[in-house]
């Protein structure tokens, strides 16, 4: 009995060995496309200031919000923190904003790096589960 689970704890070590090595090393070729998504540039959507912003709907939020004045200065959402209405209107007026922006990009320019995320990701899994099964069924 203890030849066997010696065997097996070997084998299960050798798979853990082998797992934590391949997902670091597709961990980092994941951060790197990440880190390539900064080099796509934000698109910037203005909207009046006083009515409801539309729905973001399929963009990807870079997290940037914010007021702008009529010269193009932008300064922070936090300066007139309404939503939309009378209020922020007049906050709005106020401090010489005249419109609201936020920046995103567009679902559509990252179908690359979603889909190169899929492809690492599913042939890790696949990979890891073959190489699993291939130490796990190897007779020492």
């Amino acid at each position: 009995m203890g030849t066997l689970a010696g065997l097996l704890t070997r084998r299960v070590l050798s798979a853990m060995a082998w797992t934590l090595l391949v997902t670091a090393a597709v961990t980092v070729l994941v951060q790197w496309t990440h880190r390539a998504r900064l080099l796509v540039p934000p698109h910037r959507y203005v909207s009046d200031g006083w009515q409801p912003k539309p729905p973001m709907g399929d963009k990807w939020s870079t997290g940037h919000y914010g007021l702008i004045t009529a010269s193009g200065r932008r300064g922070s959402v936090l300066d007139c923190p309404y939503p939309s209405g009378r209020e922020l209107k007049e906050c709005m007026s106020q401090h010489g904003y005249v419109a609201r922006f936020y920046e995103a990009n567009p679902a559509g320019d990252y179908w690359t790096f979603q889909w190169t995320d899929t492809a690492l990701l599913g042939g890790l899994a696949l990979g890891l589960t073959v190489v699993t099964v291939l130490l796990l069924r190897r007779r020492v």
